[in-house]
């Protein structure tokens, strides 16, 4: 306790703020990131604020509870936006002794890299990779070309670069010849238990019923489509199953006409976003994510950390981490839906397997607890920055981590 004292204290008069860049702050996982690392920054003395071109009001009492200032950015386009952000940091920077600046997702970086000249050199930038370039094959012929190009030229320029799994640092790494360490996500809340035992009523009679979840923006990447079309199958061959997808998005509309299509809309139900998500989790049989990339996948950690086995397509990059390669659950091809629906009924009727790579998968959570990540990620943020239990806690991680790494 005495060297924690004694940590905070060089740290106690000093003016100093973490502001983290990201496109929109409304209901995703990377929000909840950023909320859980500033509870830790602010244990620690550092300010946060959150410069945005789009939020909303989903996290508005975590935010008002944290004292993190939210400033929408006056421009609709990103390109738009580096006289803004630049101006911003500099008028901030009369205020406090230290900014750092930590920008999310690729496209923002480029954009915050090249603000970057426009700002004042004591600004520190570090670049947040939090997921896989190869997604703009989703995208326009233009960006899948563009990003990655402006990645490699402008990442090198940042002075840290963090990703959130292995393989998207290592992969990271080798586009834009730049060092890049891995941080895994902040994916676990204390009170995680407590909010998954608050009370959901289903809109079935639940006696005798398996449920599948799943959770996140309902957007192209997230294979929801695949994952319905999988449901399809596996309900034909098990009945008694149930389908919920939790979230929000632009292809909702798509999703419900698809569920009409197969005739589900009895056994599929999209309750739309919760800021709690694990009162669904806990009550399911299963948890199922069916991406075409991610980051990390911190839906995965949630689901592992209420108990509910776990069963996900093997995308770039993140869910291998978190499942250990297949020891701590089941991996199927990107995209295919009869390889999901094949691997989920295996698992629905075979408890011995899911209990096998649950308690694997149980093992490796501490890498994800907000404390752990915080202070690896502070010490990347500010190299000024020490902590009585920073050290203790960089050995535990990498004990951790040894059990995630690709062999």
């Amino acid at each position: 306790m005495v060297r924690i004292r004694l940590s905070l204290e060089r740290f106690k008069f000093m003016s100093q703020t973490i502001i983290f860049i990201h496109p929109y702050f409304q209901g995703g996982g990377v929000e909840k990131s950023i909320i859980r690392l500033s509870r830790i920054f602010r244990k620690y003395n550092y300010k946060c604020e959150i410069l945005t071109f789009c939020a909303n009001d989903s996290y508005r009492q975590e935010l008002e509870e944290l004292e993190i200032k939210v400033i929408n950015l006056p421009c609709k386009r990103m390109l738009f936006s580096i006289p803004h952000i630049a101006k911003y940091i500099n008028n901030k920077l009369k205020e406090n002794d230290k900014i750092f600046l930590v920008s999310n997702q690729s496209y923002v970086n480029v954009i915050a890299v090249i603000s970057r000249f426009f700002i004042s050199k004591k600004v520190r930038l570090i670049l947040c990779e939090r997921l896989h370039y190869a997604e703009y094959a989703l995208k326009s012929p233009i960006k899948r070309v563009l990003i990655p190009l402006m990645m490699r030229i402008t990442y090198p320029f940042a002075d840290a670069r963090v990703a959130i799994s292995t393989e998207l640092a290592a992969d990271t790494q080798k586009l834009t010849n730049s060092k890049f360490e891995c941080i895994f996500n902040p994916a676990l809340d204390d009170d995680i238990h407590s909010k998954a035992s608050e009370p959901l009523e289903l809109p079935w009679d639940t006696t005798g019923i398996k449920v599948i979840t799943s959770i996140g923006r309902l957007a192209r990447v997230k294979g929801f489509d695949i994952l319905i079309e999988a449901f399809y199958k596996i309900h034909k061959e098990i009945p008694n199953t149930k389908l919920i997808i939790v979230g929000e998005g632009s292809e909702k509309d798509s999703l419900v006409s698809l569920i009409s299509k197969y005739n589900l809309n009895d056994h599929v139900w999209l309750p739309g976003f919760d800021p709690n998500p694990y009162k669904y989790l806990k009550r399911s049989d299963l948890f199922a994510l069916s991406s075409y990339y991610e980051g990390l996948g911190n839906v995965l950690i949630e689901a592992i950390a209420c108990n509910i086995p776990c069963i996900s397509t093997n995308c770039k990059a993140g869910p291998s981490d978190i499942l250990l390669n297949g020891e701590g659950g089941e991996l199927v091809p990107v995209g295919d839906a009869d390889a999901l629906a094949d691997a989920t009924i295996k698992l629905l009727n075979n408890k011995k397997t899911t209990r096998q790579q649950l308690e694997a998968a149980t093992a490796g959570l501490e890498r994800f607890k907000p404390e752990t990540v915080g202070l690896q990620f502070l010490q990347v943020v500010d190299p000024d920055f020490r902590s009585a239990d920073a050290q203790d806690l960089q050995n535990q991680v990498k004990d951790q981590q040894d059990i995630s790494l690709p062999s």
